[in-house]
């Protein structure tokens, strides 16, 4: 299972933040946060469950197969 970073960049665009204000309200660095909604890391399980309190998700809404991640970072 990899992370469904869309579902995050999503989240910001329907709140319309900024990835500095997305990053703020995640608690969050702004560089981690860009390194999230890029596909480039995979947040620990402490740090999800952090995002999920904070954006009304669950845990489940985060987690995709590895292909489909990986049919969403070609897309990029």
């Amino acid at each position: 299972m990899a992370f469904n970073f869309v579902r995050l960049k999503n989240w910001q665009r329907e709140n319309r933040y900024t990835q500095v204000i997305a990053s703020q309200v995640l608690g969050m660095s702004q560089s981690y946060y860009a390194t999230l909604i890029a596909g480039g890391k995979s947040p620990s399980f402490k740090t999800l469950e952090k995002i999920c309190s904070k954006t009304g998700y669950n845990l489940n809404d985060f987690y995709i197969s590895d292909e489909e991640a990986l049919r969403l970072k070609a897309k990029m």
